[in-house]
C-alpha cells in the first residue's frame, strides 16, 4: 500500500473529533476513504474513524497528544468568526506539524454494505432506497422501451 499526504486539518478531524478541516466534512471524507479504500457513507464515518483512528496514531504517536481545544466562541460570533478562531488554532498545529500527515491505509478492510449497515441504526422501516437514474435502455415507465 502507498502513503499519501493528507491535509493535516483533515487528519486531526479524525483523531480529535472536532471538525478542524479546512475542507469541511470533505477532509472527513478523504481520510475515511482513503484509509479504507472504498467511499464511505455519511452514516459511516464515525463507525470508520474509531476504526482508523489507532492505525493513525500507530503511524504517528504524536497526533495521539493532539486534543483540539474545548472551544469557546464569544457570544454572538459570526460564523466567519468562529471558523477564524478554528483556523488559527490549525495553523499554529501546522506550523508545529506541517501542513500534510503521510498516511498509509489499511492493508485489508472488509467493507460492511452501508444499506444494511444504516438498517441495522435505524431500522430498514426507515430506510428507503432510491435509484439516482434510470438504468441503461430504460424509459422511465418500467417498461424498458
Amino acid at each position: 500500500m502507498s502513503a499519501n499526504d493528507i491535509p493535516l486539518g483533515d487528519v486531526l478531524s479524525v483523531t480529535t473529533g472536532s471538525l478542524v478541516s479546512r475542507d469541511h466534512i470533505g477532509g472527513v471524507y478523504r481520510v475515511c476513504d482513503f484509509m479504507t479504500g472504498v467511499p464511505n457513507m455519511t452514516h459511516q464515518l464515525g463507525r470508520v474513524s474509531e476504526q482508523i483512528r489507532p492505525v493513525i496514531f500507530a503511524q504517528h504517536p504524536w497526533l495521539a497528544a493532539i486534543e483540539a481545544p474545548a472551544w469557546d466562541f464569544p457570544e454572538g460570533a459570526t460564523q466567519d468568526e468562529c471558523a477564524a478562531i478554528v483556523y488559527g488554532w490549525l495553523g499554529q498545529m501546522e506550523e508545529l506539524h506541517g501542513a500534510t500527515v503521510s498516511l498509509v491505509p489499511l492493508a485489508s478492510y472488509d467493507a460492511p454494505n452501508p444499506i444494511e449497515e444504516l438498517c441495522d441504526m435505524v431500522g430498514a422501516e426507515k430506510v428507503y432506497v432510491a435509484s439516482a437514474g434510470r438504468p441503461s435502455g430504460s424509459d422511465g415507465n418500467g417498461t424498458g422501451e
